[in-house]
C-alpha cells in the first residue's frame, strides 16, 4: 500500500469501529495527516471511548510507505490527553524515530520450532510414537519439535527459507507437506526430503533458488525420469531420486552425494537394504538421458545434480525467451530436453518467415487503405513496421539469444506489441471496408432539404452513421488504438436499428405511391391536353415543355415499387427496385404543385381561345351551324372535362377556327364602323324625340334567325 492508502485504511477502520457500517462516512475522513487523526480521536472521546489500539502487520513488504502515517500516529499518541492510543506495528525495516522498537527476530532453531508448532498439534498418542521413529536418527533438533519431518527434510526447509525466513511461509510449507502425509495414512514413517516437492510453497522456493538454468535442468531431469518410468514400474522411486539430488544440491552440502547417503535420504524399502539394489541402474539411466544434468560416477559411487550441465544453458535460454517466441508461434511450450532444440528452431524459423511475409503484407494493406483517404503512415508507424520486419529477419537462433537477455527481450516485446496493434487494423481492413460501404449505401444523412422535418430517431441514426463513418477510417483506428470488437458491435447495433426503421418506412412509402397513382394519371392527362393546345400558335407561348421537364424529373420517384421478393436491408441497405432513401419525403407535394401549374396553364389557354373565337362568331351569322358546335366546346371549357375530350382532330378544328378568326379581323373593322354610325343615328333620333321604326314580319324572322339553334345533343 501507499502512504495515502494506509492512512485511508486507518481512518476508515476508526470510523467503522465508532459508527458501524450503516452510517454515512464522517467529514474528518476527507482530511489528511495528524489533524484528521486528532479530530477522529476527539470524536471517539466524546462518544465515551477510553482507548484505541491499532495494530499494523506490514508483512515482508517495505515499511517506508507507512512511516508517514506511523509518525503521525506517534505524534498524536504523545499529545493526546483524554484518550489512550496504543499503536503496534510489525515490520522488517527500521522503525520511525518517534517510536520504540523491539527486535523480535527468532533464532534459527526457534524459527524451526515455532513454524512447525504453528503447522501441527501433537496429541498424546503421537508423542508416544515419536521416540521410536527418531531412535536411530542423528538430528540437531528435538524430535517433538520437528515431528513428523525427517531431520534431513527439516534441514532442507531451513536451507530453503534461510535464517531470516518468514514464519508464516515456513509454516505454510510444513502444513502442506503434513497434509499430503496425512492423506497417505501411513503414520509409521516420517516425511522424507523428496516428499517436500509435493508442497506448492516448497516448489516456489525451489524455482526461486534454482534460477532459469537450474529450472531448465530440473525439467530435463524430470522429463528423463518420466521417460524411464514408462519403461520401468518404479515410477515414484526414480522421481524421488531426482528430487533428493536437487534438494541436496540446494541444501549446500557436499556436491557429490554418496549412494549410501542417497539411500538414507529416501524413504526406501525399495532402495535401502533391498535385495536387488536398483539405485545404480536408475542413476546410470538418468545420466545417459539428461546429457550431464544428473552426473553419476560409478567408480566413486557418487551422484550429483548439475544445474549447468551440458544443454541446460541452451534449454534455459530457450525457455527464458519463450515469452517473446510465443508472439511468433503461440503454441510453443517449455522445452524439457536439449534434443528438442533442433526441432523447435526449425519450427520457429518457419513461424518467423510467415511473420515476415505478414508484416510486409500488412504494411502494404495499410498504406493502400490510408491512401484511399489521402493519408499515409506516420513516421512512428513506419518505424514500427520496419523494426518488426528487421526482428523477423534475424532468424530463430538469434531471436532465442536475444530473448535470453532480459533488457533486450523487453525491447523486442515492445516492438512486437507495437506491430501487433497495427497488424490488427491491417487484417481488419476488408471488414472495415465492408462496413463503410454499407454506411455509404444507406446515404444517411439524406440530401439537404429532403427531410427537414425528420423525427429525433432518424436524426440520431444519421448522427451515428456520421460518427461510425469517421471511426471506421483505418487512419483513425491506427492512431487511436480503438477496440475493433467494440466498434463492430456498435456498427451491428446501428445496422439493426436502421433495418427496423427502413422496413417500416419503405412499406409506408410503397403504400403512398399506390395512393398517388390516380393523381399521377390525371397529371399526365393535363400535360397531354396542354401539349396539344401548345400546337395552336394563336393561344400564346408553349407551356408544356417546362412542365414536361419537371414531370420527367419526378417520374422515377412516382413509379410504384413492384419488388416482389422479401426486403433484406441487412444485406442491401436500400430497396433494389425503387432505391428508397430512409427519411425521403413523399412526392405528393411536388406532384400537386405540378398539377396546379398545368391546370392554370390550361385555364389560361382556354380563356384565350374562348375570348378570341366567341367574339368573332357572335358578329357573324351561324349559317353553317358552327356556332352550335363551338358553344358546346365553350360549355366543355372546364379544364377537367376538356382534357378528356381534346384530341388531335379537335385541336386541328380549333386551329382552323382561329385562323379564320384572324382572316376576318380586317372585315370586322369595317363592320364595326357601320355599326357605330347606326348607333349614332339612333342616338340622334332618340334625342329628337322621333319614334323607332316598326319592325315588320320580315325583321321578326331575321331576328329569330339570330337565336341559337336547338341543342342537337
Amino acid at each position: 500500500m501507499s502512504a495515502g492508502e494506509i492512512e485511508h485504511c486507518v481512518l476508515e477502520s476508526i470510523d467503522t469501529a465508532l459508527s458501524g457500517d450503516d452510517r454515512a462516512p464522517t467529514l474528518w475522513r476527507q482530511m489528511r495527516g495528524a489533524e484528521a487523526l486528532a479530530i477522529a480521536l476527539d470524536g471517539a472521546h466524546r462518544q465515551g471511548v477510553a482507548g484505541i489500539t491499532i495494530a499494523f502487520d506490514l508483512g515482508l513488504g517495505e515499511t517506508a510507505p507507512a512511516l508517514e502515517i506511523l509518525s503521525a500516529l506517534a505524534q498524536v499518541a504523545g499529545t493526546s490527553k483524554h484518550l489512550r492510543l496504543i499503536v503496534v506495528a510489525a515490520g522488517r525495516d527500521e522503525a520511525p524515530a518517534t517510536a520504540r522498537a523491539f527486535d523480535v527476530t527468532p533464532d534459527p532453531d526457534e524459527l524451526m520450532a515455532v513454524a512447525i508448532g504453528r503447522a501441527r498439534h501433537l496429541n498424546d498418542a503421537a508423542e508416544r510414537s515419536v521416540e521410536g521413529l527418531y531412535r536411530n536418527l542423528e538430528s540437531p533438533f528435538e524430535p517433538q519439535a520437528i515431528y513428523p519431518l525427517h531431520p534431513a527434510a527439516a534441514g532442507v526447509l531451513q536451507s530453503l527459507h534461510g535464517p531470516n525466513g518468514a514464519v508464516a511461509a515456513f509454516a505454510r510449507a510444513v502444513r502442506e507437506a503434513i497434509e499430503v502425509w496425512r492423506d497417505d495414512r501411513n503414520f509409521k514413517r516420517l516425511i522424507m526430503p523428496a516428499a517436500l516437492i509435493r508442497s506448492a510453497t516448497v516448489r516456489c522456493a525451489i524455482d526461486a533458488r534454482l534460477g532459469a538454468p537450474g529450472r531448465a535442468a530440473f525439467r530435463i531431469a524430470n522429463a528423463a525420469a518420466a521417460a524411464i518410468a514408462t519403461e520401468d514400474a518404479a515410477t515414484q522411486t526414480i522421481k524421488a531420486v531426482v528430487n533428493t539430488l536437487v534438494l541436496r544440491h540446494l541444501s549446500g552440502h557436499s556436491v557429490n552425494v554418496p549412494l549410501d547417503e542417497i539411500r538414507a535420504l529416501m524413504d526406501g524399502a525399495k532402495l535401502n537394504g533391498a535385495v536387488n539394489d536398483r539405485l545404480p541402474n536408475f542413476l546410470t539411466a538418468l545420466a545417459a538421458r539428461t546429457d550431464g544434468v544428473i552426473v553419476y560416477d560409478a567408480r566413486a559411487q557418487t551422484a550429483r545434480f548439475d544445474p549447468r550441465g551440458a544443454g541446460a544453458a541452451e534449454v534455459a535460454a530457450f525457455n527464458s525467451a519463450l515469452v517473446l517466441l510465443r508472439h511468433f508461434d503461440p503454441p510453443l511450450t517449455v522445452m524439457q530436453e536439449r534434443s528438442e532444440l533442433t526441432a523447435r528452431r526449425e519450427r520457429l524459423d518457419k513461424a518467423l518467415a510467415t511473420a515476415l511475409e505478414g508484416g510486409c503484407r500488412n504494411r502494404n494493406t495499410l498504406v493502400a487503405a490510408l491512401g484511399e483517404n489521402n493519408a499515409c503512415l506516420s513516421p512512428a508507424q513506419q518505424r514500427a513496421f520496419a523494426a518488426f520486419i528487421e526482428l523477423a529477419e534475424i532468424g530463430a537462433t538469434a531471436l532465442i539469444e536475444l530473448g535470453g537477455d532480459q533488457s533486450r527481450r523487453e525491447t523486442a516485446i515492445a516492438i512486437v506489441v507495437a506491430y501487433e496493434a497495427l497488424a490488427i487494423v491491417a487484417e481488419s481492413v476488408p471488414r472495415l471496408r465492408m462496413m463503410r460501404e454499407y454506411l455509404a449505401a444507406t446515404q444517411l444523412p439524406v440530401a439537404e432539404g429532403e427531410d427537414a422535418d425528420s423525427d429525433r430517431e432518424l436524426e440520431a441514426l444519421e448522427f451515428e452513421c456520421q460518427l461510425l463513418a469517421v471511426a471506421l477510417n483505418p487512419g483513425a483506428l491506427v492512431g487511436g488504438g480503438r477496440n475493433l470488437d467494440a466498434l463492430e458491435a456498435r456498427f451491428q447495433k446501428f445496422k439493426w436499428t436502421y433495418v427496423q426503421q427502413y422496413r417500416v418506412a419503405h412499406d409506408q412509402f410503397r403504400l403512398e405511391l399506390e395512393r398517388l397513382a390516380s393523381a399521377t394519371a390525371d397529371a399526365h392527362l393535363h400535360l397531354d391536353a396542354l401539349r396539344r393546345l401548345d400546337t395552336i400558335t394563336a393561344l400564346g407561348a408553349a407551356a408544356a415543355p417546362e412542365l414536361d421537364a419537371a414531370m420527367i424529373a419526378l417520374e422515377h420517384r412516382l413509379a410504384p415499387c413492384d419488388f416482389g421478393d422479401a426486403l433484406a436491408p441487412e444485406v442491401t441497405p436500400r430497396c433494389p427496385r425503387c432505391g428508397y432513401l430512409l427519411g425521403a419525403l413523399s412526392p405528393r407535394g411536388e406532384l400537386s404543385d405540378l398539377a396546379d401549374r398545368a391546370h392554370r396553364a390550361l385555364q389560361s389557354k382556354l380563356a384565350t381561345l374562348a375570348q378570341s373565337a366567341i367574339s368573332r362568331l357572335i358578329r357573324q351569322n351561324d349559317s353553317n351551324y358552327r356556332l352550335e358546335g363551338f358553344l358546346k366546346i365553350v360549355q366543355a371549357a372546364q379544364t377537367e372535362a376538356l382534357v378528356r375530350v381534346l384530341d388531335d382532330e379537335l385541336a386541328l378544328y380549333l386551329t382552323n377556327l382561329l385562323d379564320e378568326n384572324l382572316a376576318a379581323t380586317d372585315l370586322g373593322g369595317e363592320a364595326a364602323g357601320v355599326i357605330e354610325s347606326q348607333v349614332h343615328a339612333r342616338q340622334r333620333l332618340h334625342a329628337s324625340g322621333s319614334r323607332r321604326p316598326k319592325i315588320g314580319r320580315r325583321n321578326g324572322r331575321n331576328r329569330r334567325a339570330l337565336k341559337a339553334p336547338p341543342d342537337l345533343n
